[in-house]
């Protein structure tokens, strides 16, 4: 008799893990990121997000992307594919202790369309781009030190149907913590 409960029960359990996580793939609540939606779905308030610094600042904006392929599962490495991405995303929440610095190494290699920008958001919610892609640019690759201000602070991506190919390192000097990427509040 217990065997035959098995068998109803084990079933139905994977019917719900794949209707969960079937949802788990359109929508990543944590980071408000949409991905591999028809782009005529998109909706104005992504594609608003890349000019609108009140947005960015206050981490309130989201993302869309129709081709998303990152590892992020190294807390100093960023590498991998987007594509049709809008909106804002964190790439580092940073805790500084004390104000300290950082220093990105990244290389870029960008579609023929799009816009894309990174930048330092301040515990004052000031915004210092890192660098900006316009239509036109095919490669972005430099080593950049920045000076981190005591707070938090984000490195943070922004899009406007922008495709590239991305790495991007980072280190920190001074008693500065990379927070976990889904506790990005």
């Amino acid at each position: 008799m217990k065997k035959h409960y098995i068998l109803i029960f084990v079933p139905i359990v994977i019917s719900i893990l794949v209707i969960f996580n079937g949802c788990n793939n359109s929508e990543v609540s944590n980071n408000k990121q949409s991905i591999n939606k028809d782009t005529k779905e998109i909706s104005e308030a992504y594609k608003s997000i890349y000019d609108n610094e009140d947005k960015i600042a206050s981490n309130s904006g989201g993302s869309y992307f129709s081709k998303y392929a990152m590892d992020m599962q190294k807390k100093d490495i960023i590498s991998g594919e987007m594509g049709g991405y809008y909106g804002a995303s964190n790439y580092w929440i940073l805790d500084a202790k004390e104000a300290g610095k950082i220093t990105l190494n990244y290389n870029f290699e960008f579609g023929k369309e799009g816009k894309y920008k990174l930048l330092l958001c301040t515990p004052d919610k000031k915004l210092i781009k890192i660098f900006e892609h316009t239509p036109g640019n095919d490669s972005e690759k430099n080593e950049t030190t920045i000076d981190i201000a005591k707070g938090v602070n984000r490195v943070v991506a922004i899009g406007n149907n922008a495709t590239a190919k991305v790495s991007i390192s980072i280190k920190t000097q001074g008693d500065i913590a990379i927070k976990d990427f889904t506790s990005n509040k």
